[in-house]
């Protein structure tokens, strides 16, 4: 169980928080501020003094963040003493997540400054924590939408190449969130933030799974981190597609201290798992087919409820039902892993392959694994079921706050879901529920009916 107890409140409690854990890491969140509230955005300069931030910045947005700058931050900014620059940064298309379009940005900024605004949410915020990490400068954060928990977070999700990765940055300095400001975002990014909170009851547990099974790095803390919020917003998220002031509120902490949970432990573990790995493919498969990529959120809950039902299937497993002949047969060597890659990853396979060959091990290996889980398979699935709820109660909560709930609500056939439930696993070196079930293989066996039900 978890070690320490965390006070009580919102995301601002969590300031300063630095200890010694029994987990055997020091525990430090860096952020240095943290406000969510309404009517806050008039405190930014406050915040800068505080923070010894009174040099000179450039305040970075995108087109559609733009009148609200205008509106709500710019006459907050302009008075004595504040000197900044404000950057618009468009496209002709959208504005992609890569690091590409953050060294573009980066190379439209004035030059020797002391560090970096960015009024946006998910796209903009990790285009500009890139940016100024690279620059080895601070930033602070106007948040505009509670969509995602990147603000909070000491990692940057960019695509490089076109392979999603991951980029580990210094975190913001301040994150300001308006609540009068969030509310007013559109309604599916707030919807998006719902869904990408639902996965924390998958990802810890594929987290633990996997400390179970090859003995990883594992810590109880942020598992707490991420559930301060959740029984409120879970009952309340209907709300939150009335935009409810008191429900983005909630949902905001929420994210805020989701992203405190990565930056914590220093990977993205706590808050990104199969759930994560399944909206990934999509997302690399829209990439490169010249789709518009969907909200990362809204994938992510959808994800979700399948990672969700697949762990329920294998709950309603046996022991006996892992035949290990059965599973010496399915594991693939390096040779068949690379041609399964070659086919569903296209341009970015090389990548692929060596990210999935840092968790391919030896069958003996892996028969020692499998071994682990058959012999201790109530004890390891009472300690799963901690972290997990029913697939039913979280598609519950997206259902009440309108989001989507199907795969084909984005336009993925039933071949692409299907493909995405059994070939997800490969891009990260990381240990899932995909994995397990896939090497003792009841995952190929339920893909096909399980991309039925969610893009029939």
């Amino acid at each position: 169980m978890c070690p320490v107890k965390l006070p009580e409140g919102g995301s601002d409690t969590l300031i300063g928080l630095d200890f010694q854990c029994a987990c055997g890491r020091r525990h430090k969140v860096e952020v240095k501020h943290v406000s969510v509230g309404s009517g806050i955005i008039r405190n930014v300069p406050q915040v800068l003094r505080e923070l010894g931030l009174t040099g000179r910045f450039a305040l970075v947005y995108d087109k559609h963040i733009g009148p609200i700058a205008e509106r709500m931050l710019f006459p907050v900014l302009d008075r004595p003493g504040i000197r900044y620059e404000h950057i618009c940064y468009e496209k002709p298309d959208e504005v992609k997540a890569s690091v590409e379009s953050s060294d573009e940005m980066r190379s439209m900024l004035p030059k020797d400054l002391d560090f970096l605004m960015v009024m946006g949410s998910g796209t903009m915020n990790d285009l500009t924590k890139w940016a100024a990490t690279v620059l080895g400068i601070p930033y602070v954060v106007v948040a505009t939408a509670p969509s995602m928990n990147g603000y909070t977070s000491s990692i940057s999700a960019l695509s490089h190449g076109g392979f999603k990765t991951t980029q580990d940055i210094t975190p913001a300095a301040a994150v300001v969130a308006d609540v009068d400001i969030l509310k007013e975002a559109p309604l599916d990014m707030i919807r998006a933030g719902m869904g990408d909170l639902l996965s924390k009851n998958v990802c810890n547990a594929d987290w633990r799974l996997s400390h179970h099974l090859k003995n990883t790095y594992f810590c109880e803390v942020p598992s707490q981190m991420t559930r301060r919020q959740e029984t409120y917003y879970l009952a309340h998220a209907a709300e939150l597609g009335a935009r409810d002031a008191e429900a983005v509120r909630q949902l905001t902490e929420a994210v805020m201290n989701s992203g405190f949970s990565m930056a914590i432990v220093g990977e993205s573990s706590p808050s990104s798992g199969s759930e994560h790995l399944i909206s990934h493919y999509w997302e690399m498969q829209c990439e490169m087919s010249g789709r518009p990529i969907n909200l990362h959120g809204a994938q992510v809950g959808v994800g979700t409820l399948i990672a969700a039902e697949i762990y329920e299937r294998a709950r309603r497993m046996r022991p006996d039902d892992i035949d290990l002949d059965r599973a010496r047969k399915n594991h693939k060597n390096a040779d068949q892993l690379r041609e399964i890659i070659n086919q569903y990853y296209g341009e970015v396979a090389e990548r692929t392959f060596e990210e999935m060959s840092r968790k391919a091990v030896s069958w003996p290996e892996k028969e020692r694994e499998l071994t682990t889980f058959k012999s201790n398979w109530e004890d390891i699935w009472r300690d799963l079921e901690r972290f997990l709820r029913p697939r039913a109660e979280l598609e519950q909560a997206l259902a009440a706050a309108c989001g989507p709930t199907r795969a084909s609500e984005f336009g993925f056939s039933r071949q692409e879901t299907a493909d995405a439930i059994r070939f997800s696993r490969l891009m990260r070196n990381r240990y899932t529920i995909l994995d397990l079930t896939d090497e003792v293989g009841w995952l190929d066996t339920w893909a096909d009916d399980i991309a039925e039900e969610f893009a029939g």
